[in-house]
């Protein structure tokens, strides 16, 4: 009963393993230095777990005319990947690269 018990709970490892071989064979593929993988994955993650916030895009009057929390959640990822030296056409393949490896069923 236990082997069975260990062998389930590290079958989602060898799945999220699988998933992040993917997602930085993407990245390499368009020309992202991934030396270190680890906080790349990390915003991928983090991409994802921002479509909790609704895909509302541009200025939204129930929040004073500001950017909607969404707009400004992926802006900051975009701002902190462009700090960490990635150039515009690498933040928008890394995010297209995160949602079809983390978040597949959205957008």
């Amino acid at each position: 009963m236990l082997a069975v018990a260990a062998i389930s709970l590290a079958a989602p490892s060898a799945h999220a393993d699988g998933l992040d071989d993917q997602f930085v064979g993407l990245l390499t593929k368009d020309g992202v230095d991934v030396a270190n993988p680890a906080p790349l994955i990390g915003i991928a993650h983090q991409r994802c777990n921002d479509n909790v916030l609704g895909h509302d895009q541009g200025l939204m009057p129930r929040f004073g005319l500001q950017p909607s929390p969404y707009s400004t959640a992926i802006r900051g990822l975009e701002s902190r990947l462009m700090a960490d030296g990635l150039t515009p056409p690498q933040v928008d393949h890394f995010m297209q690269d995160a949602v079809t490896v983390y978040c597949p069923g959205s957008s």
